[in-house]
């Protein structure tokens, strides 16, 4: 059966959620991007016929949104009889031609989609057409399944189903050693880079050796490079974004993985963050937040530290307790790498998405 991933660009096929998602489809997946009502592939270009076609739907009145034409076209000529909706709007915006040629729709949600204001605002009422004609709703989050339920989603319909990491985080070896940190994410709000750089710089204070490894991009870049700059916030290094085989490379050679999640003044919140997953996986100490997702896949003080929002003493601390411990150091990374591979065998990301090829779904 061809599966059709739907993606509001073609920049997010790239994203690793994304890729992730594709890859486990396999051969018999297919990705339309273009907007909120996807309507391009690569190697399509729309005839001068498609073009005159839809103009005399139109004036038949048989037709009236061009995207949403182009989309049911591009999923009856491709046999497609699934579509996979990337975020809830773009689940909306696939709902009409889906409804139109009787093909089923699985929508996966990922975070802002389901709690940032503004979202909500616009799409609350569509939400409920798509959540009575979806098969299945896809959470990363118990407390997004939650949000989805109070949205008026079906609770039958929801399937938890966290953004797990790649297997190639999990082949190396924790050194367990040195003073290095590492964060890894756009630096956007509900990351709160700025907020890790500030509990970094009372680390600072104690570990004067101590060195904070930064890696992604976002609009809040420029604020924290000018943030180390004014607080002369020494040991920081930012790197930009960063393919994942380098990704995997300083994860092995960190001590500690740092991420400050928080919700952010718009409402939008995290799902379940995949690069706390990879450093999970990975073996590496995380010290993070009791955030959303986050929560469901670390036990406080067992396979990780968790501090509170906005709390950037008990950051500092938590780092602190790390750095001085190497034996507290290697129990959570022990843990940790072992709690996430119990997650990934329990959850059995392949069977679910081969279950999806097969026309079976899963809950």
């Amino acid at each position: 059966m061809t599966v059709a991933v739907l993606v509001a660009s073609n920049n997010q096929v790239s994203e690793t959620f994304v890729r992730r998602h594709i890859d486990m489809l396999g051969s018999n997946c297919i990705v339309i991007y273009g907007g909120s009502t996807p309507f391009k592939m690569d190697g399509y270009v729309p005839s001068m016929a498609h073009k005159l076609a839809y103009r005399a739907k139109k004036v038949m009145g048989i037709a009236s949104d061009y995207y949403d034409y182009t989309l049911a076209h591009l999923l009856k000529s491709n046999n497609v009889r699934c579509c996979f909706a990337e975020f809830g709007p773009i689940g909306v915006g696939a709902l009409n031609a889906c409804e139109q040629l009787g093909i089923d729709l699985i929508v996966h949600f990922h975070g802002y989609d389901a709690f940032k204001y503004d979202t909500l605002s616009e799409f609350s009422e569509k939400y409920l057409n798509l959540f009575t004609f979806a098969k299945m709703v896809i959470s990363v989050s118990t407390a997004m399944s939650q949000q989805l339920r109070e949205l008026g989603c079906p609770g039958d319909k929801i399937k938890y189903l966290p953004c797990l990491p790649d297997d190639n985080f999990g082949n190396g070896h924790y050194k367990n050693e040195g003073k290095s940190l590492l964060a890894v994410g756009r630096f956007v709000e509900k990351k709160a880079p700025w907020l890790t750089i500030l509990a970094f710089n009372k680390v600072l204070v104690n570990h004067p050796d101590a060195s904070l490894i930064m890696v992604g991009d976002g609009p809040l870049l420029p604020v924290c490079i000018s943030l180390c700059e004014s607080l002369k916030i020494k040991n920081v290094t930012f790197m930009g974004p960063k393919p994942h085989e380098e990704v995997v490379q300083l994860m092995l050679s960190t001590t500690i993985f740092v991420q400050h999640s928080i919700i952010a003044s718009d409402g939008d919140r995290e799902g379940t963050p995949v690069s706390v997953s990879e450093a999970m996986i990975a073996g590496i100490p995380v010290v993070s937040t009791k955030h959303q997702g986050i929560d469901d896949i670390i036990e406080n003080e067992e396979t990780g530290i968790l501090v509170e929002e906005n709390d950037i003493d008990g950051m500092a601390a938590a780092i602190e307790s790390l750095l001085k411990d190497e034996n507290k150091r290697s129990r959570l990374s022990v843990n940790s790498k072992k709690a996430m591979a119990e997650l990934k065998s329990s959850l059995n990301e392949s069977a679910f998405f081969q279950a999806i090829v097969d026309g079976r779904y899963i809950q």
